[in-house]
């Protein structure tokens, strides 16, 4: 339990606040955003760094996941409600619709989602990835630290999936890098979900 009601009662984010989502796309059908909660002015479709040839269309769900979490519309009678439903979403595909995904992909889609903040006067970006793996990269840390310069924040899974608590990379970055959080999954009463770390 987050406390979301009361955290909605200090503020329901804002529009010249981005969140840039870099995950598996959004729903799009017939060459429209096609989710009733993430329609509008809301989403700013961004580049597929995967490169499936479909755009930042999601064909495994986990990118729509995350971006409801984050700013599904409120009030509106159908799907789930975000934490932060007046924020807007910068959508990045860097997974396919398998899951799987590159350092080149996360390096470009940082220096997109940064170099979007640099053109864009007034707002304030950041980041959500939930991929990453064991190995330290001079593709991580490059462009963590360009996003450092721009004052952007990178919020990173510490892990999924992986069998053990080691935080994987890039969170694991979050002991050298001030703009690094590494967040895990906790259940309704803040139990460590299992399959996080």
């Amino acid at each position: 339990d987050i406390d979301l009601p009361q955290a909605w009662d200090i503020t329901t984010g804002s529009e010249n606040i981005i969140i840039a989502i870099l995950d598996s796309g959004i729903p799009i059908l017939n060459g429209n955003l096609s989710h009733e909660d993430l329609l509008g002015s809301k989403i700013i479709l961004g580049t597929d760094f995967y490169g499936d040839g479909e755009g930042v269309k999601d064909r495994n769900g986990h990118g729509t996941h995350v971006a409801g979490i984050a700013s599904a519309s409120t009030n509106n009678s159908c799907g789930i409600a975000g934490v932060a439903p007046n924020c807007k979403l910068l959508i990045y595909q860097v997974f396919s619709e398998t899951g799987n995904g590159s350092l080149q992909a996360f390096y470009s889609a940082v220096v997109a989602a940064t170099d979007y903040k640099i053109s864009n006067s007034g707002k304030k970006v950041v980041i959500n990835f939930s991929g990453g793996g064991p190995s330290p990269s001079s593709y991580y840390t490059t462009a963590i630290e360009y996003a450092r310069q721009n004052d952007i924040p990178i919020i990173i899974a510490a892990g999924n999936f992986d069998g053990d608590l080691e935080v994987q990379y890039p969170a694991k970055y979050s002991v050298n890098y001030n703009n690094v959080i590494a967040v895990s999954s906790t259940d309704r009463i803040d139990k460590r979900v299992n399959t996080s770390c």
